[in-house]
């Protein structure tokens, strides 16, 4: 081989090698760079993941222009109240009574039983029944909204207007003002105790 030849061979073999080191200094900081976008993904993912299992959903029912929700798990049905049937000597929360398909079902007043202002009962309003093995209750109602969903991180866990035994029906308030109630406590209420069958 000619010197010149040579020469060429040699700065080519020196120029590979400078590239093959090069490739070899740059490999860990590709290798980084992709796990790290392939970690963000994932963690986009899970964040996405999060955010869906912290939400719950909620049947949503009006009375006095006020919001309130519950979690539709004991929910029965819907019905018009056409008639109430008021029994003396109960709390003013108990509306009354109500005959449906043969069942007696007491009738509450969801605001009355918070502590709030009494209301007039409108001819229109309807009953939310809930129930729980043979506890059979309904909750007065002016319009039923529909079933939506809440975030967990949405909700205020306490209501400053309300103490004690109110406070404990409360599951808390989200930013739009609608209350969640724990229909759970409500009906393990021992005031309603003699519904029971």
């Amino acid at each position: 081989m000619s010197r010149p030849l040579l020469r060429q061979h040699m700065a080519d073999v020196e120029i590979k090698s400078s590239i093959d080191e090069i490739d070899e200094l740059t490999q860990p900081v590709r290798s980084t760079a992709e796990t790290l976008r392939a970690r963000a993904k994932a963690l986009a993912k899970k964040r996405a993941k999060d955010q869906e299992e912290e939400s719950f959903e909620i049947v949503e029912f009006l009375l006095d222009n006020e919001s309130y929700g519950f979690q539709p798990q004991k929910l029965r049905e819907i019905c018009l109240l056409s008639y109430v049937t008021t029994i003396p000597c109960t709390p003013s929360f108990i509306v009354g009574v109500i005959n449906l398909r043969g069942q007696i079902i007491t009738i509450v007043n969801i605001k009355i039983l918070l502590g709030f202002q009494q209301q007039m009962v409108a001819v229109h309003n309807k009953a939310i029944i809930i129930e729980s093995g043979k506890l059979c209750i309904g909750f007065l109602a002016d319009e039923v909204v529909g079933v939506r969903k809440v975030a967990v991180s949405s909700m205020q866990h306490t209501l400053s207007t309300l103490s004690g035994l109110s406070a404990t029906y409360l599951k808390g308030i989200t930013t739009d003002r609608m209350i969640i109630l724990d229909v759970e406590k409500i009906l393990n209420d021992s005031r309603f105790s003699q519904t029971k069958k």
